[in-house]
């Protein structure tokens, strides 16, 4: 395994801040990346990711200097409690996708905290166009995107270009309304110079009813094509599948809801290890199992784990 696969990683970490004020013993990419192995193999506190560390110092080698050793778990522990949760997101979405394949046309969604002015620009550079969730971390945008729609709704969208969609559904004891709606980038929409290639913008409704109560929720989103409204709404109710399924792993194969990890920002930062790992391993199709064996067969296999890894 060539050393050029830790300046790889190192790229998309280059700009996380080291929260360490002392001198620098263990490198910071050497935590985040042996962490990210860790809990790719199994690991689920900080003690197993130091014992992991140890364990597996011989194959981490390979493309890290570890002249310094493996640092213990109180290490770790000190390290992720300090780390700005909003930052090593960043950077670890940005990794993810420079290691997912996009093909050309390729319409790729993905939710607000994936909402990031350089995941943008990496999934257009790719050849594909973005379908991105909006919520309350870019409060610019999301105020922006919330007065626009109301305004329009009030009048049907009597005065702006609109592309429509809307699904009707009767299961398990209640009433499902989907409405889907795409618009032209307004020009006056506060931010959209950060955001590359913004050519749309676009609202989801759902709107439930269930022993006579209704529950209304509104989702917004950034688009970089104008696209149908049927084709929005099959970006949209794919990225619901792919969040409802995503919660759903997490809480069973990498027990999220029993983590006794609290302190400092370590539980944010922990959570964002999780769904790496979870991300990377769906990534992986060399072996035909669950993401729950996959973990096994990395945490024996170097060779495999290599692979979720680095994506080769």
């Amino acid at each position: 395994m060539p050393k050029t696969s830790s300046a790889h990683i190192q790229d998309h970490f280059a700009d996380l801040t080291d929260p360490r004020r002392r001198p620098v013993i263990y490198p910071l990419i050497n935590v985040v990346t042996i962490a990210i192995c860790a809990v790719i193999c199994g690991a689920d506190d900080f003690v197993a990711i130091a014992e992991f560390g140890r364990a597996k110092k011989k194959f981490l080698g390979r493309f890290l200097d570890l002249s310094a050793g493996i640092p213990s778990h109180d290490r770790f522990n000190a390290i992720f409690r300090a780390i700005k949760p909003a930052e090593f997101e960043k950077c670890l979405l940005s990794w993810i996708t420079a290691l997912h394949e996009v093909t050309d046309g390729q319409v790729v969604a993905i939710d607000a905290m994936g909402c990031q002015t350089e995941i943008a620009h990496d999934i257009v550079a790719s050849g594909a166009d973005y379908v991105l969730a909006v919520k309350g971390n870019q409060p610019t945008l999301h105020e922006g995107l919330v007065l626009f729609f109301a305004d329009h709704l009030a009048d049907d969208f009597a005065r702006v270009e609109v592309r429509r969609h809307e699904t009707h559904q009767h299961a398990h004891g209640r009433d499902e309304m989907r409405f889907y709606y795409v618009c032209p980038v307004p020009e006056d929409l506060p931010d959209k110079q950060r955001w590359h290639k913004l050519r749309a913008v676009g609202l989801a409704v759902n709107n439930t009813i269930r022993d006579g109560k209704e529950c209304i929720e509104f989702r917004y989103y950034i688009l970089s094509r104008f696209v149908s409204g049927k084709r929005f709404a099959e970006a949209v109710r794919s990225h619901w599948a792919i969040e409802n399924r995503l919660h759903w792993q997490l809480d069973v194969t990498f027990q999220e809801d029993q983590s006794r990890i609290r302190k400092g920002y370590a539980d944010a930062n922990f959570s964002s290890l999780r769904r790496t790992a979870l991300s990377l391993l769906k990534n992986n199709h060399t072996k035909k199992v669950g993401v729950k064996n996959k973990r096994l067969v990395a945490a024996l296999n170097d060779d495999y784990l290599a692979e979720v890894l680095f994506g080769t």
